[in-house]
């Protein structure tokens, strides 16, 4: 069985006097995936240790299967000459890794053994990304893919509501799907952001969240182009104050077989679809 995580690729590019490149920040993501695919292996840095990405296969047009691993040394327990002695081993435990290219969004392995949270390897990932594309002036960020409507749920029930604080990326490729990207792309043009934030918050607990005013920026965000953190306090609980995040509830999926190459296509396909439209501004009233 393999369970993955879901993350949205967002590409931010700064303008800059010095950035001419004529190609477009996704055929630039493009020539990166190319470059594991031709190399087959690449290696970076992150932490002091070293980790590698791995081209595994194309399981259908656009869609990648790669394996991030990282290096690691163990000691394991020997046989010595008059007692037992330590050996120190190298390994390099991974994960698999697929990417739909057109729809920028990447599913992570959920593997404990080799990353104990799924958010460390989104991590190592996001920071490769960002340094492959340096030069183009170009920083990448990899945000959960949530589905709004838990975001309501958590609003629904809270006795009282202290604060929101949600963040948002510079706009990215929805293109027009969402109506909150209108304000991102007002602030990223007038500022050239990477990203912006907004705080609301009541001392009192009676912060006042509606649907019709907020629905929008919160797709935006549950879509994987940011994130927010709630600050509640749920019916029927103690006194303290809960807080909710955004990447608690990131859509996961479990396919049946042992590598990617398994799983059936028209499944992974299905999946990828459902998971692009979770949050568009048609679905529902929410």
């Amino acid at each position: 069985m393999l369970k993955f995580y879901s993350y949205r690729m967002s590409l931010v590019k700064v303008n800059t006097l010095f950035n001419t490149n004529s190609k477009t920040k996704e055929e630039l993501f493009g020539d990166v995936l190319k470059n594991v695919i031709s190399e087959k292996k690449v290696t970076f840095l992150g932490d002091g240790k070293k980790y590698f990405i791995y081209f595994d296969k194309e399981l259908e047009k656009g869609v990648f299967s790669y394996e991030l691993a990282k290096e690691e040394s163990i000691k394991i327990p020997i046989e010595g000459s008059v007692t037992v002695e330590e050996d120190l081993i190298t390994r390099t435990p991974f994960v698999y890794v697929i990417i739909d290219q057109n729809r920028q969004i990447i599913l992570i392995q959920d593997k404990g053994t080799v990353f104990s949270d799924p958010n460390i390897a989104r991590g190592k990932l996001e920071y490769f990304f960002t340094r492959a594309l340096k030069d183009y002036f170009i920083t990448t960020y990899l945000e959960p893919i949530t589905d709004n409507k838990d975001f309501w749920k958590e609003v629904e029930q809270a006795e009282s509501i202290t604060e929101l604080d949600i963040t948002f990326v510079a706009p990215n490729m929805f293109r027009g799907r969402h109506k909150a990207e209108d304000l991102v792309r007002e602030v990223y043009e007038d500022f050239n952001i990477t990203e912006f934030d907004v705080k609301l918050k009541s001392k009192t607990g009676n912060l006042r969240l509606m649907k019709e005013n907020l629905a929008s920026f919160i797709k935006l965000v549950a879509d994987g182009a940011g994130k927010f953190k709630l600050k509640t306090k749920r019916k029927g609980r103690k006194s303290k104050i809960e807080t909710f995040r955004s990447d608690v509830n990131t859509q996961s999926m479990t396919f049946d077989g042992d590598t990617p190459s398994d799983v059936v296509s028209e499944k992974l396909g299905e999946y990828l679809e459902n998971l692009d439209k979770l949050n568009e501004e048609n679905q529902g009233n929410i």
